[in-house]
């Protein structure tokens, strides 16, 4: 008999092992399994895939069983099990790709390559995968290439892309929505004045436009207290979604612990119709790296991550550039600039998961574990990362701390509406003219932002629904549209700014298709931790699937609003009620579209 060849051992080269070490230094040691999933991602750049072999060998590395690497791998959508194609085509088909004509682009690689998603090419060129919003919803719809974003896709740029996919970089066609558009606010740009700079990483360009000026003043001038008050003075609230106050939020913090305090930054941007992070770590990483410094300063934290989507593989390279572009010029490290405090940022990169936008699941992602968000009390200020009191703050948000400190707390507060300050970054998707993201005023009249802002709808359209801030919010009928858009007057409107994702639909759709779709996003996103969100989330999909297949009668559309009912306040995290709000919301006043659904035994709009 022929003897059995053995497999070669998976082992790390001398280079990777370098890198995996460093990897190491920046957790505490005595919690190494903070460093699983960047060691992840590294070995399945090194071995093409995460096999169990490979789960073993990681084990080994950092002390861990075997189960517990496992239970991770699991987890996120970023591990293969096996080897991808040599390109790894990753097609968004959520709500503003949908909306864009997502499907079509789908439908075209696979009649090109003959396979149908989650399949591989039989010469293991390509392979297929339809995936959760890509925060590109202002170029929709979009595919990545391995690890390249190919925006405003066109079948006929999916030919120029499959033909020569070395290239897919240069071959797909940009417009103008790739970029930061202005509309009459030049004077009260914050966190966008500098986009469009031809070096981000550049500290001259930075400081030329008087960047770290606020870190200096801070180090040299004022103490954390002072620090936090002019925050709070401002009236600056979180941009992430929830709208708390970021001076009260650090005032929070457990100055009596005994344990190392921390501050992580939030830049795992997975809600449906956002992408302004991605675009504000790739334009100006240095505003909101000053904004984390001063901050860190503020709540006595001497060590920083920067938790940033597994996707954005750009946006992670020029945030590591940026850091050590800081560190390099003693922005950053030890005895900054004379001033005896010391600061590290570190990079930790997800690996596909939206629940870890939520910030105790974050905090539990980022100490190496599956992304299941934490009971509270205790909230993180007390016990947080490592066991340490922790600020978890938003980019957006951490970007306005520096003109804030230069400026003065009376200065940002006179922009935007009482106790809704600022500017915001609003990203606008869908049937609209002109989408893209949009610095402005809180306070502007969605109409405002809809018709002046972004160009109207598309001609010979009419407005259906919007969605002001993100899949997670309430919808609004077209006689709403007149709000403001700023946090107090959307909750009083019966949904939420949220993430400052709006989503314009117009009457070419069938709204019950984008409901569920949404609900589908959320039933694939639950974690599963608790019972009302893991099987609520899939009775809502079933309910709509079969409203919408024309199975369903009236009482099904009570008992999705009966569902969505129970699923709300309940649960460890607001996933559930981020599932729940949309059917709320569209049943109490887009109910004649669901019971059309019924009496026509399907969609009207394809019979």
């Amino acid at each position: 008999m022929p003897t059995a060849v053995a497999s070669p051992p998976v082992v790390f080269s001398e280079a990777a092992l370098a890198k995996f070490r460093v990897l190491l230094t920046h957790y505490p040691e005595k919690h190494r399994r903070a460093a699983l999933i960047p060691t992840l991602r590294l070995a399945q750049r090194e071995f093409g895939c995460v096999s169990n072999e490979v789960i073993e060998y990681v084990a080994g590395l950092l002390g861990l069983a075997p189960v517990q690497v496992h239970e991770v791998v699991g987890f996120y959508t970023l591990f293969h099990r096996e080897p991808p194609g040599k390109y790894h085509l990753q097609v968004c088909t959520n709500v503003s790709c949908m909306l864009n004509g997502s499907q079509k682009i789908v439908d075209h690689v696979c009649r090109r390559l003959g396979i149908r998603p989650d399949q591989k090419t039989a010469d293991g060129k390509f392979s297929l995968e339809t995936v959760e919003c890509l925060a590109s919803c202002g170029t929709a719809p979009v595919m990545m290439v391995n690890d390249t974003y190919c925006e405003n896709l066109t079948t006929d740029a999916v030919d120029r892309i499959l033909d020569d996919p070395e290239r897919a970089g240069e071959l797909w066609i940009p417009n103008e929505a790739n970029y930061i558009r202005r509309w009459k606010t030049e004077d009260t740009l914050i966190v966008t004045r500098r986009f469009n700079n031809p070096d981000p990483v550049s500290l001259a360009l930075y400081e030329r436009d008087g960047g770290n000026a606020a870190w200096r003043k801070v180090l040299e001038e004022m103490k954390p207290d002072e620090v936090t008050e002019v925050v709070k003075q401002s009236g600056l609230v979180g941009r992430g979604g929830a709208g708390f106050s970021a001076g009260l939020k650090w005032s929070f913090i457990d100055r009596k612990s005994k344990e190392p305090h921390y501050l992580t930054v939030n830049a795992d941007e997975g809600e449906p119709g956002t992408f302004k992070d991605r675009y504000l770590m790739e334009q100006d990483p240095h505003m909101f790296l000053e904004g984390a410094s001063i901050c860190s300063y503020a709540i006595g934290a001497h060590t920083a991550y920067v938790y940033i989507r597994g996707e954005f593989g750009k946006a992670q390279e020029i945030v590591q550039k940026a850091i050590d572009a800081r560190t390099a010029a003693g922005l950053l490290g030890k005895n900054i600039l004379g001033s005896g405090f010391d600061l590290d940022i570190h990079v930790h990169t997800g690996a596909g998961a939206y629940i870890c936008g939520e910030e105790t699941g974050l905090l539990e992602s980022l100490e190496g574990k599956r992304g299941q968000p934490r009971s509270k009390p205790p909230f993180p200020a007390v016990i947080g990362l490592f066991q340490g009191p922790t600020i978890i703050n938003n980019v957006e948000t951490l970007a306005n701390v520096p003109d804030i400190i230069v400026k003065g707390a009376a200065w940002f507060a006179s922009i935007g509406v009482p106790k809704n300050t600022g500017t915001r970054m609003l990203t606008v998707s869908g049937h609209v003219m002109k989408p893209g993201y949009y610095e402005l005023p809180l306070g502007i009249p969605l109409r405002t932002l809809i018709y002046d802002v972004c160009g109207g709808l598309r001609p010979g359209r009419q407005l259906a629904a919007v969605i002001p801030g993100g899949a997670s919010s309430g919808w609004l009928l077209p006689s709403e549209i007149d709000v403001p858009m700023d946090f107090n007057s959307l909750r009083a409107a019966g949904s939420m700014a949220g993430s400052g994702a709006v989503m314009v639909i117009d009457d070419s759709v069938c709204l019950l298709k984008v409901l569920l779709r949404i609900e589908e996003f959320f039933q694939d996103e639950s974690c599963g931790q608790c019972t009302p969100c893991r099987e609520g989330t899939g009775w809502l999909a079933r309910v709509l699937h079969k409203i919408e297949h024309g199975e369903g009668t009236k009482a099904d559309i009570d008992l999705a609003f009966s569902i969505a009912n129970n699923m709300a306040g309940i649960t460890i995290c607001v996933l559930s009620d981020a599932a729940a709000m949309p059917m709320q919301a569209v049943i109490k006043k887009f109910r004649p579209v669901l019971e059309a659904h019924v009496e026509h035994r399907g969609c009207p709009q394809t019979h």
